[in-house]
């Protein structure tokens, strides 16, 4: 394996093949390393692109359903054929094809973007008597899973630990910290660009358990316009938000790339991340992702008082905490910020510099390449 360049694949049935974690960091990341030949099999068209060579499978256009049972086994079928050394796996339904991409003599790992299990109970799109049976099955079915690969990735610590410590032959952190480039850069906001209407954004799936109902009202009590910037978690929760009186104040952008958001950035005045405190949400020890972005280009942050928030605020004061379930004191938090914005200059100044000292992808990357190369030498001694 050492004489030629490594394959590696990248599945994905869920995500776009334009994704921040999986294509702009991991995937560009190997790719710069001339021991990896990188693939990435996700749904839309085929590319090159930063030397990583996109396979499409084409979109899904049929909801859900559709996504868990079709799109992840075409997805699978084309990354087989292409035998690489190691696969990489980020959805939960992808796990069932795990088992078949071992028996192949490949290295396996599973990107864990989320506790799946935990968020399974707070899905929409399932019954409520359902939940907690699936669950339970999914949990029972991923360690079965996760026992019999190599690694498994998960993005942070959960109550001081790695949820897979326990459960999994392998496993390290890879915190989904923001690349810094110049596309983004800070941007000194000492005062609202139009005066008349402060603008607020939020970028990332759009989900009732992501805060999104209590933001729209909020926004709206406020007087504020809200940018959201993203795929809604149904089509049955657009329509209810979009069927809101409030949602008046809102500005719907579609799911965007990464330029588009990039210019979202440049237009707003805050960032939002007002996150329930239910699930995952209320144990991770890690921020929002749209969180660490907000701080690389200089947006004053709102987000929510969950405790792993306000423990770091006692050491890092760079964002403003507010309870995500009362709308009313979202409002006024909007309003006093408008009012008193020179006052966020210091926060989002610490914010930017925490960014460049620690909460960046250059880290992270390096932990991706170590992991790879500690089971491509676990891999060479078994077969040697």
């Amino acid at each position: 394996m050492n004489e030629k360049r490594i394959r590696v694949c990248h599945i994905t049935s869920a995500h776009s093949s334009n994704d921040g974690r999986i294509f702009q960091k991991e995937c560009r990341t190997l790719s710069e390393n001339k021991r990896f030949e990188v693939f990435l099999v996700a749904q839309g068209k085929s590319r090159k692109e930063y030397g990583v060579k996109v396979i499409g499978v084409g979109d899904n256009t049929k909801g859900r359903l559709q996504r868990i049972v079709n799109i992840s086994n075409k997805v699978y079928r084309k990354a087989k054929c292409l035998n690489a050394d190691i696969y990489h796996l980020h959805d939960p339904e992808l796990l069932l094809y795990a088992k078949k991409l071992k028996k192949k003599g490949s290295i396996v790992i599973f990107d864990s973007h989320e506790n799946y299990s935990e968020q399974i109970e707070k899905k929409d799109y399932l019954p409520l008597f359902l939940r907690k049976i699936v669950s339970i099955l999914y949990k029972l079915f991923e360690n079965y899973v996760v026992k019999r690969i190599d690694a498994v990735i998960f993005t942070t610590t959960v109550n001081g630990e790695n949820p897979f410590s326990k459960r999994c032959k392998k496993t390290t952190i890879v915190g989904n910290y923001p690349i810094l480039d110049d596309r983004r850069r800070y941007i000194e906001h000492k005062e609202i660009q139009d005066k008349e209407m402060i603008k607020v954004c939020y970028t990332g799936s759009l989900s009732k358990e992501r805060g999104i109902t209590k933001l729209v009202k909020a926004c709206y009590l406020a007087g504020a316009k809200l940018i959201l910037a993203g795929n809604f978690s149904s089509q049955e929760y657009m329509q209810e938000i979009m069927g809101m009186k409030e949602s008046n104040c809102v500005e719907y952008r579609g799911f965007c790339n990464y330029t588009d958001i990039t210019g979202i950035y440049q237009e707003s005045d805050i960032g939002a991340a007002t996150l329930l405190k239910v699930g995952q949400y209320a144990t991770v020890e890690n921020l929002a992702t749209k969180v660490y972005e907000y701080m690389q280009v200089g947006l004053p942050i709102i987000m929510s008082d969950s405790k792993y928030n306000i423990q770091l605020m006692k050491k890092e004061n760079f964002a403003y905490l507010v309870d995500p379930n009362n709308e009313i004191a979202i409002s006024e938090l909007i309003k006093h910020i408008s009012e008193n914005y020179s006052e966020t200059y210091k926060k989002t100044k610490l914010a930017h510099e925490l960014v460049l000292k620690k909460y960046n992808w250059n880290s992270e990357g390096k932990k991706l390449i170590q992991l790879y190369f500690h089971l491509l030498k676990k891999y060479d001694r078994r077969n040697s």
